[in-house]
């Protein structure tokens, strides 16, 4: 594959990734301003989130528009493609990354705040990896396990933070 090749792929992906982070952006931007203000603005804890969506999206744009400049959006038709669409769905590491997302998204939404954080935790961990099989299932138990406890007392009590 030539370097000229290389760099369009490159600059589709850019498109792609950009178009995300623009619309990350957007969601930060929008949460950020729907936060309670106190006395003004600026100390409100919308307004961090404010900044770092606007770098976000702007981050995006930038991306696209450089991917723009190369020449990439002809490309953009080959990639999306039906036959390329379908090739990406039936990859091994398309499932893998779905069904990652999925138990992280369930450890999120389902199990934090209907249990204590520390069992909700240790079931992601264990699930996570008996899924990827990084060991066998009493070293996932032990692994999770200490994992688990080392992050509560470090947020606990050196961070000082309290856990949901």
């Amino acid at each position: 594959m030539s370097q000229q090749n290389k760099e369009l792929r490159k600059a589709v992906g850019d498109v792609i990734v950009g178009i995300i982070l623009f619309i990350i952006g957007i969601y930060v931007i929008i949460e950020s301003l729907n936060m309670k203000i106190f006395k003004n603005f600026s100390d409100a804890p919308g307004f961090f989130p404010l900044f770092l969506g606007i770098i976000i999206a702007f981050l995006g744009i930038v991306l696209v528009l450089q991917a723009y400049k190369i020449g990439a959006f002809p490309l953009i038709k080959v990639v999306l493609s039906k036959e390329n669409l379908k090739k990406f769905v039936k990859d091994d590491r398309t499932l893998r990354t779905a069904v990652l997302t999925l138990i992280m998204i369930i450890y999120i939404y389902v199990l934090i705040g209907r249990m204590h954080f520390a069992i909700a935790t240790m079931l992601y961990l264990v699930s996570t990896m008996l899924y990827l099989k990084s060991a066998n299932w009493w070293k996932t138990l032990i692994i999770s396990a200490i994992s688990t406890l080392l992050i509560c007392v470090v947020f606990q009590y050196g961070f000082r933070i309290p856990l949901p």
